[in-house]
């Protein structure tokens, strides 16, 4: 992704290179996958879209987390109260572990919890529209 797909895509399309312009973004395991890339690549990408993520697969992450000393990535979190028993709660703590590498003032994380939201492609796909948004302040 980073060596060859991201090069390709900005030498063959008018793209802004920037991390600032570069986002990332992914539902369940793309959505651990999507968070973990602004930490493991923070020069790369600059904004995540992190829905429904299966942080319970990689429990490490959280401690990847709260070493990470300078988090600057621009984070939208969305899950729906109805995926399974831990999902919001296992998202909350991932924002709570990134909140003490952080200062809150800075607005750079959001988090969505939808009332009766589903693990779905339907989930995922009505909420798209307002992480990009906030995301690239549209």
């Amino acid at each position: 992704m980073i060596n060859q797909l991201k090069p390709y895509i900005d030498s063959h399309y008018r793209t802004k290179t920037g991390k600032y312009h570069t986002a990332i973004g992914g539902s369940s395991l793309g959505g651990l996958l999507s968070y973990y890339a602004t930490l493991k690549y923070p020069k790369i990408f600059g904004k995540a879209m992190v829905f429904s993520p299966a942080f319970w697969i990689n429990p490490e992450v959280y401690a990847l987390t709260e070493q990470t000393k300078t988090i600057k990535s621009k984070i939208y979190f969305m899950c729906g109260d109805s995926e399974s028993e831990s999902m919001a709660k296992d998202m909350e703590q991932m924002i709570a572990a990134l909140n003490t590498t952080r200062c809150s003032c800075l607005h750079l994380t959001k988090k969505q919890i939808i009332v009766n939201g589903k693990h779905t492609e339907k989930l995922w796909a009505n909420e798209f529209a307002k992480a990009y948004l906030w995301l690239f302040k549209i």
